[in-house]
């Protein structure tokens, strides 16, 4: 096999990966729009998250994670997409920040 024909092999493969990863992609994207992203109860969101349910209903009670409830004592749901945007957006990580920050602010100086 002379270099020329290693290139065109190379080339090829790279063509074939490219397709595959344009695919993944947009059936990724296609399950992101939130018409078509399924509903989940807590039992299956925490187990998506990896949390405890009783986590998750904390989180939503403090309205901390995107949920659904049809009234108070009713069953919450979550969207799917919702859960991966929050968890890519640092989930619970922002919340625990935002507390630090608060504390480290300087104690209230009074007037003399």
């Amino acid at each position: 096999m002379n270099e020329r024909d290693v290139h065109d092999v190379v080339d090829e493969l790279v063509d074939l990966l490219a397709e595959r990863v344009a695919e993944r992609v947009q059936a990724h994207l296609a399950v992101r729009s939130p018409e078509e992203s399924p509903w989940l109860t807590t039992r299956e969101a925490a187990e998506h998250l990896g949390m405890h349910p009783d986590t998750l209903r904390r989180l939503a009670a403090e309205r901390t994670i995107p949920s659904e409830q049809d009234g108070p004592g009713c069953a919450l749901y979550f969207r799917r997409c919702e859960l991966d945007a929050w968890r890519e957006s640092g989930g619970t990580r922002r919340r625990a920040i935002r507390s630090q920050a608060s504390r480290r602010l300087p104690a209230r100086v009074e007037a003399a």
